[in-house]
């Protein structure tokens, strides 16, 4: 995978997890709380779930090391947080990506994971799941804001390609 594939699926990632944000934003606390369906978690753990994600695959790429956990709710006092927060990982990502070379996205990288088990793969592997991950969380949460009323609307990929 080249790296302008990569920036371009980060920049797709970004534009549909902004366009989820601002629905969110309109949601009461009752709303983000509540589990709608039944085995699933509220939008605020989703959310709070793929930034995390986030946080800790940057972590491990730009900083070689591994936090002991995901990021969870309890590191965040508000929606707002949460927002804040996202932002400042987006420029962070958008560094990290930018700094990388066709060689780095192509090279192997060893990490462990939150359970001390080892790892070796391509960065772009990492990259790719990375964003594959937050279109699952992002769906899980774009249903449920839908179910209450507050549709972000498409999110598609070629949607994003158009308006650009």
């Amino acid at each position: 995978m080249t790296k302008d594939e990569i920036l371009t699926l980060f920049d797709y990632t970004y534009w549909a997890n902004h366009r989820l944000l601002e629905v969110v934003k309109t949601l009461s606390s009752e709303e983000l709380n509540r589990v709608l369906l039944p085995g699933s978690n509220c939008i605020y753990d989703i959310l709070v779930h793929s930034l995390g994600a986030e946080i800790m695959w940057w972590t491990r790429l730009a900083r070689g090391t591994t936090l002991p956990a995901i990021p969870d709710r309890s590191h965040y006092a508000s929606l707002e947080d949460v927002i804040s927060r996202w932002e400042t990982q987006e420029n962070e990502m958008r560094s990290l990506l930018s700094s990388l070379s066709e060689a780095d996205l192509a090279a192997s990288f060893r990490y462990t994971n939150t359970r001390g088990n080892e790892y070796s793969t391509p960065r772009w592997q990492v990259l790719l799941q990375l964003v594959n991950h937050e279109t699952q969380h992002r769906a899980e949460a774009a249903m449920l804001s839908t179910a209450l009323g507050k549709s972000p609307g498409d999110l598609d990929f070629i949607l994003y390609l158009r308006q650009r």
